[in-house]
C-alpha cells in the first residue's frame, strides 16, 4: 500500500524539501527595489525657524519586507533609517543642499539585504 506521500524517485523526503525551502528563504536576497521617488518641502517650526523635509515614495514589494533608505548631503557620509512603509519622511534637513538618496530592501526575519538602487539627487529648498 501507497504511503501517504509518494515521491519520485530521486526526489527527498517533505521534510527535506521543506529545509531546502527554508535555507533558500533565509540565504536568498531580496530583490532590488525600485528607485524611489523624491520630493522635497519646507516646513516652519512653532518659533519661526524655517527646515526642509524630503518625502522618499516607492511600490512597496512584499509585506515581510523592510526597506532600508540611506541618504547625505553632498560630500557627507550616508545616514540610515528603516521603514516598513512608503512614504518615509527624511527630516530636518538643511535648506539649499543636494541630498542623494538610496534605497534597499530587506528581509527582516532574516536580516538578508538587497544591494541599493541607485541613488536619485533632490536639492532642498531655501
Amino acid at each position: 500500500m501507497p504511503g501517504e506521500y509518494e515521491f519520485l524517485q530521486g526526489e527527498g523526503s517533505l521534510v527535506e524539501r521543506i529545509q531546502q525551502e527554508d535555507w533558500v528563504r533565509r540565504n536568498q536576497k531580496p530583490r532590488i527595489p525600485p528607485t524611489p521617488t523624491l520630493a522635497a518641502t519646507s516646513s516652519q517650526t512653532s518659533d519661526g525657524t524655517t527646515y526642509s523635509r524630503i518625502s522618499v515614495s516607492w511600490s512597496p514589494v512584499r509585506k515581510d519586507i523592510d526597506y532600508i533608505i540611506r541618504w547625505k548631503k553632498s560630500g557627507g557620509d550616508y545616514t540610515y533609517e528603516r521603514s516598513k512603509t512608503s512614504p518615509h519622511v527624511i527630516q530636518p534637513v538643511e535648506g539649499d543642499v543636494t541630498i542623494s538618496v538610496g534605497l534597499a530592501s530587506e528581509r527582516r526575519q532574516y536580516g538578508t539585504r538587497s544591494q541599493f538602487a541607485g541613488d536619485v539627487n533632490v536639492t532642498t529648498a531655501k
